[in-house]
């Protein structure tokens, strides 16, 4: 279902970033060669439209995986 959903450049390569797993903020400003302010931006975009999620620690996991655990 998230992959129907049209991103902006800069939030596909942060969820490019992001996996089935927890990943930190930091690891995707690294991955993604974005600035910090585009990445925390394109991160709180993909929250509210729910294909992220936010975990304790500025951990960040895909939204259908969170859902599955």
């Amino acid at each position: 279902q998230e992959e129907a959903v049209e991103l902006p450049e800069p939030e596909r390569r942060v969820l490019a970033c992001v996996e089935e797993e927890p990943v930190h903020m930091d690891a995707i400003v690294a991955r993604s060669g974005l600035a910090i302010p585009s990445v925390f931006s394109a991160l709180l975009q993909l929250e509210l439209k729910q294909v992220v999620k936010q975990l304790p620690g500025n951990q960040f996991i895909r939204a259908s995986a969170w859902r599955s655990h």
